[in-house]
């Protein structure tokens, strides 16, 4: 039945062809002339699926109106409907019922009102379907975004700390913390020369050689304490020593020193023969005073 194809309006096609009045009603005769049924049956017709229908309940599902002919062009057991002045009664349908009688109508157009609403339930389920998999779609678009916001708070946290690893890193590298280590044993023991150490072996006191290195650029002073100078700090001549005493009455005691390592006091040693100071003797990192010589450093004659 084609003209169930076509959608025209705000009303189904099933809709259009059942004729629905203002009052959202169906009339029982237009409904079996749309059927297409025998003329001359309409009142057993009525009877056996409105009337005597177990599940239409009057008032409800219809209601029983008389009318005159006019209108109408089938007849009605002999009787031309169309002859005015003729009354007959008819029967006002809801619309869902209406299209219950339809698809219990075995008639060419029921058999394709049958077919329709069919359709029209695939056509829903397809529907659901596509507003199910929306939702899923949607869910899952909100868990993406949640995850990519937990990820980019992660990430914030993963740079703060490797922020922190670095800082670490840099501090460890450039200083040492000892703890309860008598002082005559820590730097033997992280194999680092102190300014002392390295003065005795050129018969200078540790001052004259921080003055002589402060001169040469290599430190500076910060405070109390000598700082190693920019241009020298990533080459691993010197490391700042915390050191933490544990005391008896409790409190920590903290000293800060600058110490050199193994490349540092090399790097001193050859600055200093430059300079023309001639080394005495090995220096010993065991030293911890400049040691009374009876003669004083002096310069090598140039």
């Amino acid at each position: 039945m084609s003209e169930l194809a076509t959608y025209t309006g705000d009303k189904t096609p099933i809709e259009i062809l059942l004729q629905i009045e203002n009052d959202e009603k169906v009339s029982a005769r237009k409904l079996y002339k749309f059927f297409g049924l025998t003329h001359r049956s309409f009142a057993r017709w009525a009877a056996s699926n409105i009337t005597e229908n177990g599940f239409a309940v009057e008032g409800e599902d219809y209601i029983i109106v008389m009318v005159d002919g006019r209108g109408f062009d089938i007849d009605v057991e002999g009787v031309s409907m169309y002859a005015e002045g003729n009354i007959f009664p008819d029967y006002r349908l809801s619309v869902p019922f209406a299209k219950k009688l339809c698809m219990l109508s075995k008639t060419e157009r029921g058999e394709a009102a049958r077919n329709y609403f069919i359709k029209v339930e695939e056509a829903l389920k397809h529907a659901v379907t596509r507003v199910d998999n929306f939702a899923v779609l949607d869910h899952m678009v909100n868990m993406l975004k949640s995850q990519n916001e937990e990820l980019i708070t992660v990430k914030a946290e993963v740079s703060d700390i490797n922020t922190r690893v670095t800082a670490i890193e840099q501090l460890s590298k450039d200083s040492v913390i000892v703890a309860n280590i008598p002082q005559k044993r820590y730097y033997e023991a992280l194999s680092l020369y102190t300014s002392t150490a390295i003065g005795a072996a050129f018969d200078v006191s540790a001052v004259t050689l921080n003055k002589i290195l402060h001169e040469a650029g290599v430190i500076h002073p910060q405070g109390k304490a000598w700082l190693v100078a920019k241009k020298y700090k990533d080459m691993e001549y010197s490391k700042q020593v915390t050191r933490i005493v544990q005391t008896s009455n409790g409190k920590k005691p903290q000293s800060v020193t600058m110490a050199w390592t193994l490349q540092g006091m090399l790097f001193i040693c050859e600055l200093l023969a430059q300079k023309g100071y001639q080394q005495l003797h090995q220096v010993d990192i065991r030293t911890r005073s400049r040691r009374p010589y009876k003669k004083r450093g002096v310069r090598q004659q140039q």
